[in-house]
């Protein structure tokens, strides 16, 4: 072919073809959209408005007889592959069939079949070989890892109900050939054959659970390789479990995504990644820190956006046309299409007959010829192994409102990566609100990082309302950056009844936390709130030792970091996390507070009707977390810095126990992966309303103080 532009003809006006026309337009040259073809016209006329596409056609095989189109996009539901894909084949056309390459294996050998007459002149949509993560962890386990032992993946993903049981084509045996397994995790059952390479045999159990389709909404199955290799596979849609996760193991360590190699040494990790980002330049992935989110924003406001890495669209297109233009084998194809679909079909026989399934499957498989309502239903009649519990049943669904903090991130990946230390099971996030306050530099400059980070990297649906986000959780938290903002978030989730969590700052005045409180009453919903510096284990620690050696607390001393957030007033931005320790300790019942600044140090002095007396020394320079308790038998020097590291899951522990009510039984049995686990000893620790209004007074009244020069007394 010469080096003129190749003219894509797309057969199917649906919403994948949206996909494939975005990736061409971002190509733009050598490659450009020509023509469309639907039988639904008023969609087709659409499609074409919408990427300025000249010729638009009510039929398939109106646009593969035109001679000025090169590749023609088969992206049609897969019972509907054959007839194109054999016409534009036949007429000399390159062809790009969407994935699966079809329905049944009885049409896909008869594709292949006549594809055989064609080299390299057919290619299937299986475009996420050529995602950047997908490469750097190939690159991780050709050259990193050793030799492959294992690998667990996961696919869990949400389905709009008008595509669950509703009159789509969706979900059907007849027309999509299959459920999650088929027509979602497809893809990464590709990239496993990718890396194992032929499986030998699977054992699967598959159910319909979570939705009205007629096909599997759940599959679970375990494959067999060559050499005692084992890959477990999970899916599932619509059952309160949303995100993907791949991991290979080797010899020497594993390598998942997106983007963590674990290895015997920190050293060999920095080696292997070295040659990793030699051997795949430009595929590294953008730093998340703040400073380079902040250039990466500034740059967009100036109009000089960063390099936005390509979508896998993008890479496979391009792999398309430098085949076509050097008559080069075909990216994808259609034979090692055919692996992927003959691997998912045999997981169906063994979902339907309970046994384990040797592949490749022979012509005389029962699912050869595809699946009706009527096998797949014979599986009930069947002593077969049920799939484990991956329903909203047993599992905990969080929202988070407000996507402008490092909880957002930090929070998710402990309840929705399993490999992530202190991961906690039993809960998951299942929907966000990204929120963000533009007065406010830290939100606004990382809220559209962090939300990216949730849709992309965890499959986090986004939600334009806070309510709607509250309707699809079992607890909800509102962990906006800027208390200035919680009572008006609260007021929009508290309808929906659900308990809640409300982040550092929980308030800013004493009177908006008052309005939080009577909003909680008026709804009658739990409400809680608290800094995660009150489940520290240093703090837990010695406040369990006091208990239990019948101590009585005379004096309590937090030195602590504060810097100063402007908007968050004085005291609320991190003194909030010193209030909450010195509460901790003292429980309520302040009566005078006095609070005085000298340089960059900031003392609040509290006394108690009862003679006790509490002191808070902030330092924007120092960033100790240091807590003396003094008892009527001996002083605790506590220093705080090695529970750093640990107080997010400590937080959430305590967070999804108390606001659950223990409705989350996964959560106190360990893992594999090192789940927080046994009974949690802090749960004397838990703040109650009082304790909260106490937090909030003793800042309140500080800054009062320190604006009047003169101790101040509680009313």
């Amino acid at each position: 072919m010469d080096t003129s532009t190749i003219r894509v003809g797309i057969i199917g006006a649906g919403c994948i073809s949206h996909e494939h026309a975005t990736a061409i337009q971002q190509i733009g040259k050598g490659i450009a959209l020509t023509a469309v073809a639907d039988l639904d016209q008023e969609r087709a006329n659409a499609f074409a408005r919408e990427f300025d596409v000249r010729d638009v056609y009510g039929s398939s095989e109106e646009l593969i007889e035109k001679s000025d189109v090169d590749l023609i996009v088969v992206a049609t539901p897969p019972a509907f592959h054959e007839e194109p894909v054999l016409a534009a084949l036949e007429k000399g056309k390159y062809v790009l069939c969407e994935k699966p390459l079809a329905h049944t294996l009885e049409v896909a050998r008869r594709i292949c079949e006549v594809a055989a007459r064609f080299p390299n002149r057919l290619v299937v949509g299986h475009q996420m070989r050529f995602s950047r993560k997908f490469q750097r962890l190939k690159w991780c386990a050709s050259n990193g890892i050793g030799e492959l032992k294992s690998a667990v993946i996961e696919r869990h993903v949400q389905i709009p109900a008008m595509h669950s049981g509703s009159g789509s084509w969706w979900g059907e045996w007849s027309v999509a050939g299959g459920g999650v397994l088929l027509t979602q995790m497809v893809h990464e059952i590709d990239l496993m054959i990718e890396l194992f390479g032929p499986p030998q045999a699977v054992t699967a159990a598959m159910d319909t659970r979570f939705s009205g389709i007629e096909s599997e909404d759940g599959i679970e199955a375990e494959v067999e390789f060559e050499g005692g290799r084992t890959v477990i596979c999970r899916g599932s849609v619509n059952s309160g479990s949303f995100g993907g996760y791949f991991r290979v193991a080797g010899a020497d360590g594993s390598v998942e995504l997106p983007d963590r190699l674990t290895l015997s040494s920190a050293s060999a990790e920095r080696s292997v990644v070295s040659r990793l980002n030699r051997a795949l330049p430009g595929s590294r992935p953008a730093s998340q820190s703040i400073p380079a989110r902040l250039t990466r924003k500034v740059l967009r406001k100036l109009g000089l956006d960063p390099a936005v890495p390509p979508s896998p669209h993008v890479n496979f297109y391009r792999k398309i046309v430098a085949a076509m233009r050097n008559q080069g084998s075909s990216p994808v194809t259609a034979e090692s299409a055919m692996q992927t679909l003959e691997f998912c079909m045999g997981a169906y026989e063994s979902g339907i007959s309970g046994q384990r399934v040797e592949l490749p499957l022979e012509a005389s498989s029962q699912v050869f010829s595809g699946i009706t309502p009527e096998l797949y239903g014979s599986r009930k009649s069947k002593d077969l192994k049920s799939i484990r519990p991956i329903a909203r049943e047993g599992t905990v669904r969080i929202g988070l409102i407000g996507l402008d903090t490092s909880h957002a991130p930090t929070f998710t990946a402990l309840l929705n990566n399993p490999s992530t230390p202190n991961y906690l099971s039993g809960a998951r996030v299942v929907a966000g609100y990204a929120g963000g306050s533009p007065d406010m530099e830290i939100s606004a400059s990382r809220v559209d990082g962090f939300t990216q980070e949730l849709q992309y990297s965890y499959g986090i649906p986004m939600y334009s309302d806070p309510a709607r986000v509250a309707e699809v959780s079992d607890l909800v938290f509102i962990i906006a950056s800027d208390g200035r903002q919680h009572v008006e978030l609260l007021k929009k989730v508290a309808k929906a009844g659900k308990p809640v969590f409300v982040d550092k700052p929980f308030a800013i005045s004493i009177e908006d936390a008052e309005r939080m409180f009577a909003i909680a009453a008026e709804n009658k919903l739990k409400l809680t709130a608290c800094s995660a510096f009150r489940y520290a284990d240093g703090l837990v620690n010695a406040l369990a030792g006091i208990r239990e050696n019948s101590e009585v607390i005379k004096e309590c001393e937090v030195q602590i970091w504060m810097p100063i957030q402007e908007t968050q007033g004085r005291y609320f931005w991190y003194g909030i996390h010193a209030s909450e320790m010195l509460v901790a300790v003292m429980g309520t019942g302040s009566s005078k507070i006095s609070a005085r600044q000298e340089g960059d140090t900031d003392t609040i002095d509290v006394e108690y009707g009862d003679a006790r007396r509490g002191r808070i020394v902030g330092c924007q320079g120092d960033d100790r977390y240091l807590v003396k308790i003094v008892t009527d038998k001996t002083t605790r020097q506590v220093d705080l810095g090695a529970s750093v590291a640990t107080l997010a899951p400590r937080l959430l522990w305590a967070l999804i126990d108390s606001l659950s009510e223990g409705s989350a039984p996964k959560l106190w049995s360990a893992s594999g992966s090192g789940s927080i686990a046994g009974t949690r000893p802090s749960r004397f620790l838990d703040p109650t309303v009082e304790d909260t209004r106490e937090v909030i007074s003793i800042l309140d009244l500080a800054q009062k103080s320190l604006a009047k020069g003169a101790p101040v007394e509680r009313e």
